[in-house]
């Protein structure tokens, strides 16, 4: 082996211009001509893409124009045995042309032909004559052709390494430096088709001259030139962009080893590495260059099929159907029918419906006997890509056909049953339990999601789809679903916007631009959802009623004429109202929806009672949260006039699935919301204003509740806005104005037990060592407890400031050691409390009284909360104290309301005193007296019972003025029914 140098060019200048044209990747024809009288031997031997024969002759112009002799021959079409011929003939006419001259002479021999040992040495003879005649001379070859650098004198080799242009794509707009390394390894080929990109490049938005010359370079790949087994390795690493030696071995069965190191050392476009075995193709990072259609590569794939649907395969398996639709215009369409058949649920998910419609609507015999894959497949398209289908089209089919189908065979039957779903048909056996793929676990929870949605189970839905993750865009048409899925929970749930639909417009967006007109239903059901609850407007009701009603949606239609009852409640009373609620009730009935039925006929009881109406009580046959809706509602119709007491709702949880009906009453029905919002108990109102608040805000544009008038005449609230507000009792939140701060946001640093202890303490005001101690007794130094103190205030800075408040909460004072909560800043419900049950206490007048009671109430949603945990038993100990001056202002309130002959009320605060302290001798005395005079005899004897049997486990009796409240004679209440509800008490 003769003598070389492997010479490895420096970066280009940038700014380097060549003939006008702009940057020249790579060399450049003078620093070619340079290193050529240099090195007098110069051979470039690299793989397309590196260098072209117009940077060959571009030299050759340059050394001509420098006053030089040149010798051109171009050698791509010709053999090895012809290219020593035209070699022989240029030695000899250099010899001929340049006798007697001194001028300096170059020859350019490019693109050599492979040859054998034999021509290689003839040609290699020849160009030594070259040389020794003074010639400078230049060869440019394909790997392929480098036996003849075995048999060169001393040269200087440009190989692919060397060729690599290292200089940044400069961005046009603002000369923005853009990292492309990954996406051209410093092709110059692919280099140069980057330099007049407007835009940063990514994967996602690629030029299209990058991919007609990255698919140039895959062409050109598989040149005919190369040996077989070469070439068909380079087709597999082009389409699978990524993978192990031991993926190519799978698919080719054992081959030369030696030609994944040819590979590796000649062709970098394939990023074949030796010592991880494993290979990343530039193709790996593009998909454009697929789309193109060019005939080499196309035939390549139809005579060699077998590999290719192996590799299509194997990019399904590993979860890349982006890349395998892509490829699949490359194949035949017996092979795109194949795949399609295989995967094409999983294609079906990905969004490639039009494509799975295509390469079906070619294939032959799909609805002949033989119902198999390709039959359920084409069935799921039609069901899911087109609007309006017959039953025939989406029905699970005859069984004899559905059994003993293939697992494929089943998911597509699981698709068509999305359809089924929205046509009201309640799909059965059509997704395998125990799944392991996870397109099979979305189905299926999708399926188990909108089950328990229809059933009015939204807080079990919500569990259900918390242990998926949704994150970045969406993928799939199954992710969607369940986003879907998600946004409906949130709004029954009171645990979203009812305003705020950008992840449901996201969801409907997928759906219509990937062409799943069929599904666009379930989008559908949640934007009238989103109109029943949130804005309350007609507008989008009746044209999704309309597109329901020609695509045979009977679910979404149903669900149009439910929303549109919702939404026409809150105008003004009329018979047609009564009429629509009346027919929605109908629909439901004969779609077999329970649950939207029994919602019908409680909004049904609503529309009689607002047009004057004695509705009787809706007949509930289960005792669940929709049973005490009805039952409330009930009581606003008929006990409200007749001062009744309500039915009781102690100790019962608080309905999270019915909350978002308790909202819609309360608000924008008149006088009705105000009577419903009477009966709700006290225990609920918290959590109720708080999914209210997370529902709609307290912005001008959301409804307002109207206000009981009695609260209303409460002692008035500071009229300056708030900016931070505590809510102690029961649950814990902190706002900032409408807008909660988030639990996350509070989580460490103990921040919500520091932000309580220092609410509670007077003024705001509290030594910082002391309250440090009283929150962690674990701190041993004063040092430590400032470390606390400012960890803590830090943690409520930073989320407050998430939450957008600019504005410095905490006060501290060097001198005195002193932390402080800004008073012209926050607020907190315990002070508020205590202002108006020490009214209610205190107070003189029986109306006042009644008012401050009612407050007192509103805002005791629950005993003082101990977020985490009470070390020295300081929260305990006030806890204590507010629950008995709570007891005390529910008393009070009850005995003026006896005074003022409002039984209603009177039972309602001392059953409000009962619940909190269950020993309470007056508060009982004052609800049996409230009972009895309600005409409610049997009640209060059961009531008064109950408290007797309790003091005996405690061996006491009740007292004389117990026995007396139960036995002396009352005035009853002349009503009509008054023990009417009696079954209803616990």
């Amino acid at each position: 082996m003769s003598p070389r140098v492997v010479m490895h060019l420096e970066s280009q200048n940038p700014s380097m211009y060549v003939g006008g044209r702009g940057f020249y990747p790579g060399l450049s024809p003078s620093t070619l001509l340079g290193i050529l009288r240099k090195g007098r031997l110069v051979v470039i031997c690299a793989e397309p893409g590196y260098f072209s024969s117009e940077l060959v002759k571009e030299t050759f112009d340059s050394a001509v124009a420098s006053g030089a002799r040149a010798f051109y021959r171009d050698c791509s079409s010709i053999s090895g045995e012809a290219m020593s011929d035209a070699l022989s003939r240029l030695s000899r006419q250099i010899a001929n042309k340049t006798r007697g001259t001194e001028d300096e002479v170059f020859a350019f021999i490019d693109w050599a032909s492979p040859s054998d040992e034999a021509d290689a040495y003839s040609q290699a003879r020849s160009i030594s004559k070259m040389l020794n005649r003074g010639a400078a001379v230049l060869v440019t070859m394909l790997p392929e052709a480098r036996q003849l650098i075995e048999a060169l004198p001393d040269h200087v080799l440009l190989a692919s390494e060397g060729l690599a242009d290292q200089v940044s794509v400069r961005i046009a707009e603002g000369d923005v430096a853009s990292d492309v390394d990954p996406f051209t390894l410093g092709i110059p080929a692919l280099v140069a088709s980057l330099r007049d990109s407007a835009t940063p490049f990514d994967a996602s938005s690629e030029p299209r001259g990058y991919a007609t010359a990255l698919r140039g370079l895959v062409d050109a790949g598989l040149r005919p030139s190369l040996c077989e087994e070469e070439r068909l390795l380079r087709f597999c690493m082009s389409l699978l962009g990524e993978g192990s030696f031991d993926d190519l071995r799978a698919f080719l069965g054992d081959f030369d080893a030696s030609y994944l190191s040819e590979i590796a050392s000649w062709a970098p476009l394939y990023g074949v590495d030796g010592f991880t075995r494993r290979f990343r193709c530039v193709t790996a990072r593009s998909l454009g260059w697929a789309r193109l259609d060019t005939e080499a590569l196309v035939s390549f794939s139809a005579e060699h099929e077998d590999a290719y649907l192996s590799c299509l395969r194997k990019l399904c398996r590993v979860g890349e159907y982006r890349r395998a639709a892509c490829l699949l215009a490359l194949g035949t369409a017996d092979a795109r029918l194949a795949i399609a058949v295989e995967w094409g649920p999983e294609l079906l998910d990905c969004g490639y419906i039009e494509l799975l419609g295509g390469i079906l609507s070619s294939g032959e015999g799909l609805d002949g006997a033989e119902r198999g894959e390709a039959w359920c497949l084409r069935r799921a398209v039609r069901a899911l890509g087109y609007s309006r289908v017959d039953s025939e089209s989406i029905g699970n089919g005859p069984k004899a056909c559905v059994d003993g189908l293939s697992e494929d065979a089943q998911l597509c039957l699981g698709f068509i049953g999305l359809r089924a779903r929205l046509m009201g048909r309640v799909p059965t056996g059509f997704i395998m339990s125990g799944g392991n793929s996870a397109l099979q676990r979305r189905l299926a929870l999708h399926n188990e999601a909108s089950d328990l949605l229809l059933s009015g189970k939204f807080s079990d839905a919500m569990r259900a789809l918390a242990g998926y993750e949704f994150a970045g865009e969406i993928g799939t048409v199954s992710e969607c679903l369940l986003r879907i899925d998600l946004n409906i929970a949130r709004l029954f749930s009171c645990d979203g916007d009812w305003n705020n639909r950008a992840s449901l417009d996201a969801c409907k967006e997928f759906l219509a631009t990937h062409g799943y007109t069929g599904l666009l239903g379930y989008a559908h059901l949640g934007e009238l959802a989103f109109e029943a609850l949130g804005s309350s407007s007609l507008g989008v009701i009746g044209p999704i009623r309309s597109r329901a009603a020609k695509a045979g949606d009977s679910l979404v239609l149903v669900s149009s004429l439910v929303a549109e009852s919702m939404t026409l409640l809150r105008r003004r009373p009329s018979a047609y109202i009564l009429a629509n609620v009346q027919s929605a009730g109908a629909r439901c009935a004969d779609l077999g929806w329970e649950y939207a039925a029994r919602v019908v006929g409680v909004l049904e009881q609503v529309a009689q009672s607002r047009l004057g109406g004695s509705a009787g009580l809706y007949e509930v046959e289960k005792g669940d949260g929709l049973a005490e809706v009805s039952n409330l509602v009930h009581d606003a119709i008929r006990d409200v006039a007749e001062d009744l007491v309500p039915r009781p709702f102690a100790n019962r949880p608080v309905p999270r699935d019915e909350l978002w009906l308790y909202i819609t009453l309360c608000d924008g029905m008149g006088d009705f919301s105000v009577a419903i919002a009477e009966q709700i108990p006290a225990e609920w109102r918290r959590a109720m204003e708080i999914a209210r608040r997370n529902c709609l805000g307290d912005t001008a544009e959301a409804p307002k509740r109207r206000r009981d008038a009695e609260a209303e005449s409460a002692p008035a609230r500071d009229a300056s806005p708030k900016k931070v507000r505590a809510n102690l009792f029961g649950d814990f939140s902190l706002w900032i104005g409408d807008k909660r701060v988030s639990d996350w946001s509070l989580a460490g640093r103990n921040a919500r037990g520091f932000i309580e202890c220092l609410a509670l303490q007077k003024g705001y005001v509290a030594n910082r060592i002391r309250l440090a101690r009283l929150i962690w007794p674990d701190i041993e130094t004063n040092l430590q407890a400032n470390q606390r103190i400012y960890a803590a205030t830090s943690t409520v800075r930073k989320a407050l400031a998430y939450h957008g408040l600019e504005d410095e909460l905490f006060v501290m004072n060097k001198a005195t050691k002193t932390l402080a909560l800004a008073p012209d800043l926050f607020e907190c419900d315990v002070d508020e409390f205590l202002s108006c049950a020490r009214e209610a206490v205190e107070s003189t007048g029986d109306a006042r009284t009644c008012a401050a009671a009612l407050r007192t109430e509103s805002l005791y949603a629950g005993d003082l909360c101990i977020p985490t945990g009470d070390p020295k038993g300081y929260l305990a100990e006030r806890r204590e104290k507010l629950r008995g001056l709570y007891v005390e202002a529910m008393v009070s309130g009850s005995e003026a309301a006896l005074r003022l002959s409002r039984r209603r009320l009177a039972a309602r605060l001392a059953n409000n005193a009962l619940v909190s302290d269950p020993f309470r001798e007056d508060a009982m005395v004052f609800l049996i007296t409230a009972l009895r005079t309600s005409g409610r005899e049997s009640e209060a004897q059961r009531r008064y019972q109950g408290y007797a049997r309790m003091l005996a486990r405690e061996k006491k009796a009740p007292s004389e003025r117990l026995r007396a409240a139960l036995e002396e004679p009352t005035a009853p209440a002349s009503s009509a029914g008054a023990d009417a509800g009696a079954a209803g008490w616990a």
